[in-house]
């Protein structure tokens, strides 16, 4: 799986934003730094956390990540559970979405797993 950059458009609380993120080949998703908006520096990208975007709806997928090497393994293992480039009625979606958070549970065990043997490794 590659990934390019491409600008795409994102909603946000304060409406929807065009950036640049790196969209995969395999399927319509991107991951980008996380947009975050606070009253002293107003909208910015943070330079901790990286999301996720489903390119034909702009939405924002959970969770987010620290680095942006996660968020290709995510699409990677998430490109292939269902077709993202269909827009299904909500019963459909919700079952994505239970095979989504299966995923993210094996990420998150996954990320833990690797945390531990660069641990090891450092020690």
């Amino acid at each position: 799986m590659t990934f390019h950059p491409q600008l795409i458009t994102t909603r946000t609380r304060r409406g929807e934003r065009t950036i640049v993120a790196f969209a995969s080949t395999d399927a319509p998703l991107a991951y980008h730094p996380t947009l975050l908006y606070n009253d002293m520096k107003g909208e910015h990208t943070s330079a901790t956390e990286w999301s996720i975007t489903h390119l034909p709806t702009g939405r924002e997928l959970p969770p987010r990540f620290p680095t942006y090497q996660r968020c290709e393994r995510f699409i990677a293992l998430a490109a292939h559970i269902c077709n993202w480039r269909i827009i299904r009625d909500k019963v459909a979606g919700h079952r994505a979405a239970r095979r989504l958070h299966c995923i993210m549970a094996r990420l998150c065990w996954q990320a833990q797993q690797d945390d531990a043997q660069e641990s090891e490794a450092a020690e």
